[in-house]
């Protein structure tokens, strides 16, 4: 038989035992997350799935339509010939400003195969400079001018501890030809 009175808490100390005093806490903190918080949160979750979802299937749709719409003007929104002398200018211009010297540029037009209202003329820059500056400048030059396209980009360094780099631009400007 037990006997409950020579039933002694010998030596309990929070001091001593506060783990395990904190494991009913932490397991009633357990319970209310799992039960109250995460079915809130999973309704949450579901509701901005579908907000995306729609978002995104309305981006598709557009960027579809775009196109389209665009493909039809392409013609009318791209310059003459004439505008060449512009981007020259504006190339020496915006290198200029971003602290890049320009040191040669050769255009060679292509030849037209087809009887199209586009024609193309090919254009190789050289530029030194930093990096930042050269993104900046490609930046700027493809922004200014409509029927400019960056075919590629060549960056040379000759030490890695050289801040300046050698850039070899290929471009192509489209334009319309004269009527």
């Amino acid at each position: 038989m037990l006997n409950f009175q020579s039933f002694q808490l010998r030596s309990f100390s929070i001091y001593k035992h506060w783990p395990w005093l904190l494991v009913i806490p932490m397991s009633i903190l357990g319970l209310c997350l799992a039960l109250i918080l995460l079915p809130t949160l999973k309704i949450e979750n579901k509701n901005i799935e579908g907000k995306v979802a729609s978002q995104v299937s309305a981006l598709l749709q557009l960027q579809s339509n775009q196109p389209l719409k665009r493909s039809s003007n392409v013609v009318a929104s791209l310059a003459n010939f004439d505008r060449i002398a512009v981007i020259v200018s504006d190339m020496q211009e915006i290198a200029r400003s971003n602290g890049l010297t320009l040191p040669d540029a050769t255009y060679q037009p292509e030849t037209d195969k087809d009887k199209s209202e586009i024609s193309r003329v090919s254009i190789t820059t050289h530029v030194k400079g930093s990096y930042p500056a050269i993104k900046k400048f490609i930046a700027e030059l493809m922004a200014s001018h409509e029927g400019l396209a960056l075919n590629s980009v060549s960056i040379q360094r000759t030490r890695s501890t050289e801040l300046i780099n050698e850039t070899e631009l290929h471009l192509t400007f489209y334009y319309r030809k004269a009527t």
